[in-house]
Formats: structure tokens, sequence, C-alpha cells
């Protein structure tokens, strides 16, 4: 018999794990992906001098995201633009970051979870020097604090101009986009600041929606590499981006006042919306070769990259601005699985 697929909105899964009687995964028909995040072998060795500029500019953009943060806490009620910028330089961080892992520089004692707080004494002293008219009441005007974010901005831009002379392609690339980047937060900062803006019931299920998804996600990938992990390391590196994904949309929930105050991201495998705990546990039965889980994760990704797609319809821009980036990530971790299940005997 047939098993019974749930019915949700614009989603599709158990339509693809299930085939008559069988249980069996489908097989899937995907060209045209490849890679896993970018983390290729070096164009060319940087110098020690390098190093030191890509480590400098990660941190840089950690000041200004960390800043953002800061001041988001105390202005949000008047703008949002605080809070959409600061997700925008946390891509650049990430951006940054992986050039880093690519090119061997040290940011083992960098904690990006850590606000506030830098291994380079002149961002450390900067961002102090940048909060401290903010720490006690009455706060400055709205006005003042956007200015700290075009000083910002203007710094960055020129800092980024700098420290791309010279360096590897890829590198550059990465810089032009984030300069980019910066002169669009530029101009957000200078036109005077965004107004919060209200979601509605719909969209707000929408966005725990898609922090659970991100949970299935990173918990199945968890699930396989206990099994498989010796034999691939794929599920391991996708995992770490995964929660990435999930910390992405949980600021989010934060920011919309989504309330998650029953999720518990720890709890492996458990999840508090039904139809996403159904599928978790229709996933993980689909393990009997690694072949199987290998599919499973590009069924994963290709219905994450659906359903990012269909969330983002009618959103405010920060929230497409990160689904977007979530999907460019769930397509590289198409292609890692992809090529993946290509290389089995």
């Amino acid at each position: 018999m047939e098993k019974e697929l749930l019915s949700h909105d614009r989603r599709d899964f158990f339509s693809k794990i299930f085939i008559s009687g069988t249980g069996s995964l489908a097989l899937l028909s995907l060209t045209g992906c490849g890679g896993s995040d970018g983390l290729s072998n070096p164009e060319v060795p940087l110098t020690a001098d390098q190093k030191d500029t890509l480590l400098y500019i990660y941190q840089e953009e950690k000041v200004a995201r960390d800043v953002y943060d800061y001041l988001d806490d105390i202005y949000n009620a008047e703008t949002s633009t605080f809070s959409d910028i600061k997700l925008s330089e946390q891509e650049h961080m990430d951006a940054v970051e992986k050039l880093c892992i690519k090119y061997g520089v040290d940011i083992s004692n960098v904690d990006e979870s850590v606000y506030g707080v830098f291994i380079l004494q002149e961002l450390q002293d900067r961002y102090d020097t940048l909060i401290t008219p903010y720490k006690v009441e009455p706060f400055p005007p709205l006005s003042d604090a956007l200015q700290v974010g075009i000083d910002i901005e203007i710094k960055d831009i020129t800092d980024i101009a700098a420290a791309e002379v010279g360096m590897p392609s890829d590198v550059v690339s990465v810089f032009d986009n984030i300069k980019e980047s910066s002169i669009n937060n530029l101009g957000a900062f200078k036109y005077g600041g965004n107004k919060p803006v209200q979601l509605t019931d719909e969209q707000k299920a929408t966005l725990l929606y898609m922090y659970q998804e991100e949970k299935v996600a990173r918990d199945v990938y968890i699930w396989m590499d206990d099994i498989y992990g010796t034999q691939t390391n794929t599920f391991a590196n996708i995992i770490l981006s995964e929660q990435k994904h999930m910390d992405a949309v949980e600021k989010l929930c934060i920011k919309y006042g989504v309330d998650i105050s029953a999720v518990d991201e720890t709890a492996i495998g458990v999840f508090i919306l039904p139809v996403l705990q159904d599928l978790y546990d229709a996933l993980i039965l689909q393990d009997n070769t690694l072949e199987e889980a290998l599919n499973v994760g590009i069924l994963v990704e290709e219905t994450d990259i659906s359903d990012l797609e269909d969330a983002a319809v009618g959103m405010p821009n920060d929230v497409i601005r990160v689904f977007e980036n979530i999907k460019e990530g769930s397509i590289n971790h198409l292609g890692a699985f992809t090529y993946a299940l290509s290389q089995l005997p």
C-alpha cells in the first residue's frame, strides 16, 4: 500500500521519499552542481603580510557586525537598518573566513559568537571607541548612530580597496563583492534608516518552518555522519554550514518576534512542528547504504532550495538576503553530495 503523504503547502518531500510499497529513495537527475563551499586549493601562496591583511579584514568585518548589533539593541524600535546590515556583515565575515581557511591564515583564536571581542588590539580599541557614547543613557539621537554606520562603511570600503592590491584573483573577487555591498550599506545609512517591518502571521509561520527545516538538515547529517563518517567527510563538512543556516534564521525569528521558545537546538532529532518530526523520522530510515545516505543529502538540499525560493516571496529585504545566502550554500552542498555519490565504486 502506498504510504500516506503529509499535506503541507509547497512541501513535497514525502512524495519523493516513498515509492509504492518500497520506501526506497527516488533517484534524482541533477546536473551543473559541483564544489564544496568554495574551499578549493589556493591559486598561489600568500605572503606573511597578505595573510595578516586577510586576518585584519576578517576582524574589521566583525567590528562592523558587532557595532551594528550593539546599536540595534538600542535603536531597533526606530529603525531596522542596523539589524538589516549586521546580517550583511555576517555574510562578509563568512566570505573572508573561507579565504582565511583556504590560505592557511590562523583564525583559531577568533570566536565569532563572542561579540565585542577581537584578537587585534587596534580593532578592539576601535570597537570600544565606537560604542563608548552608547554605554550610558541618555543615548545620542539616532542620527548620531547612523553616522557611526556611515563612518564604518567608508573606512571599510577604503581598507578593502587597499587590501586587494596584489592579492590572488579569488581574494580580489570576494573583496570586490564586499566593497559593493558596503557601498550599498553606506547608502542605507545615508538615507536615514528603514522603519521596522512587521511580518504577517503566515510569514512568521514560514520563518519558523525554515528554521526547523534547516535543523532537519543538520540533524539528519549528524545521524548519517555517525554511521558513515569513516567512509566520507561530506556529512561532517556540511553539518557546520547547516548550523550557520540555523543561526541566521534564528536571528530573523528573534528580530521579527517569532516564538521559538520551545525549540531546543541541542536536542538532535526533536522538532516542534509535527510535519518536520515525521520528515526527520522518515529520512533517517534511508541509511542502509552510503549511496542511500548521500541520496538523502541530495534530496534534503534540493527541497531546501525550492522551499527557500518559495519562502522568500513577499518577505522583507533582509529576510530575502538571508534566504539567498542560505540557498547559495545549499547549492554548494548539493554539488558536494552529487560529487561524493559519483565517486562511489
